[in-house]
């Protein structure tokens, strides 16, 4: 996960010819620069001058991950995400520091004893199938730290691609999985779980034979209707 200025500074748009849209807005933008799935405004409050630092030249500010920037306070490299999908920040503890949401899918976790890739759910050359986890770090960012304070291990559950992740009002984790099979057309799974050490479903959908990008709750399909 990088932090990046999403000024267009870095993108080529010359081959970019769609009458009517601003350039940010533009089919394929963030295609010629990272293969983008999500984008996250961070949550800085009554800090402008660090407001103004952040939308300079289109610089990456730092990376929080693997290789990156950052040191995991408790876990190694298989505690780390990857191929992950829908950072969330978790409001604001102060203005460097705050909890972020990911959804982990979990591709190429490397195996905590011999760092070997896992097998994205037993191909051959892993040492194991892969899983996916809900996760959520604390996230310090003039120290680089960030410490792992919940996490539900999906296992046997991978998701190769896509999912989404937030915390509800009651604090409970609603989370989506999709692309849970090898096979066309593929499966999605949706799931409620506490946010305890050992997290309980509370409701979970298996749907067969239909591939979701995302799973996201809504009140109702009314206006001013909740259920």
């Amino acid at each position: 996960m990088d932090v990046v200025d999403v000024r267009p500074s870095r993108c080529q748009l010359s081959s970019l010819r769609v009458p009517g849209l601003d350039p940010l807005q533009r089919h394929g933008l963030f295609a010629l620069c990272w293969e983008l799935n999500s984008v996250e405004p961070q949550p800085f409050v009554g800090d402008e001058d660090r407001l103004q630092q952040r939308h300079g030249d289109g610089n990456v500010l730092w990376k929080l991950g693997p290789n990156g920037d950052f040191k995991l306070q408790n876990g190694g490299p298989s505690d780390w995400f990857y191929n992950q999908h829908y950072p969330v920040f978790l409001g604001l503890l102060t203005v460097t520091k705050y909890k972020l949401a990911i959804s982990d899918n979990g591709n190429s976790r490397p195996d905590p004893v011999r760092g070997v890739s896992c097998g994205d759910g037993g191909a051959v050359g892993g040492v194991g199938p892969c899983y996916s986890r809900g996760l959520i770090l604390d996230v310090n960012e003039p120290a680089k730290t960030a410490s792992i304070v919940w996490q539900d291990n999906l296992s046997p559950l991978f998701a190769q691609c896509c999912g989404n992740i937030n915390v509800l009002a009651n604090g409970n984790v609603d989370m989506g999985a999709g692309a849970t099979s090898f096979a066309f057309p593929q499966n999605t799974e949706a799931l409620e779980v506490t946010q305890q050490a050992i997290p309980q479903i509370v409701w979970q959908m298996n749907i067969t034979g239909q591939f979701s990008y995302r799973m996201l709750r809504i009140p109702s399909l009314y206006p001013g209707v909740t259920w």
